[in-house]
């Protein structure tokens, strides 16, 4: 009994640290798709833009979606100091078909602090999003990104949590790729 509360605990826990360093993420209940999205082994992937004719450039929500038959656990990445590397690859491709890796401008280049794995606990039916600022990530290949039509999609891989201070139930492996979504740089 006492093992199962411990384990509780550190998941509650570790989604606190989650919704806390993902700064706006949120864990509700599913709603009307928008768009099409790719389903893989009960997980449902999808970005979609947020910002409709606001100034500053292109912000977008990437969301993970459980519709499988039961509770999920998502290892989304790891959790390094104060800061949080994903293992949800953005990428976008240009007209002429090249493609770019995206890099959030906060992840850490050394550790510096503790190291913990991202868990999240995802309920049957329920959404975790994010949000995107385009201004905060650079392409892995310092590219620049002229004005232009573009495209952007996710790809989430999941791996087993690797980390033998937390107990976690079997959590969601795979690979999920969401939709793609076009969208233009002034």
């Amino acid at each position: 009994m006492n093992r199962s509360i411990a384990l509780l605990a550190k998941i509650f826990f570790a989604s606190a640290i989650s919704y806390m360093l993902l700064g706006g993420s949120s864990l509700a209940p599913m709603q009307n798709p928008k768009g099409s999205a790719q389903s893989g082994n009960g997980l449902e992937l999808k970005i979609d833009r947020i910002d409709e004719g606001q100034p500053g450039g292109p912000k977008f929500a990437v969301e993970l979606t459980n519709k499988a038959q039961n509770d999920l656990v998502l290892n989304l990445g790891e959790v390094i100091g104060d800061k949080q590397i994903l293992n949800v690859v953005l990428t976008v491709s240009d007209e002429r078909g090249e493609s770019h890796r995206l890099i959030n401008s906060r992840e850490p280049f050394s550790v510096a602090g503790s190291v913990y794995p991202l868990a999240v606990p995802l309920c049957l039916g329920c959404t975790f999003s994010f949000p995107v600022d385009f201004q905060r990530y650079h392409t892995m290949d310092a590219a620049t990104l002229n004005p232009g039509s573009y495209s952007i999609e996710a790809r989430f891989a999941g791996r087993p949590v690797d980390d033998r201070s937390i107990e976690v139930p079997p959590n969601w492996t795979g690979v999920v790729s969401s939709n793609r979504l076009q969208f233009k740089i002034q």
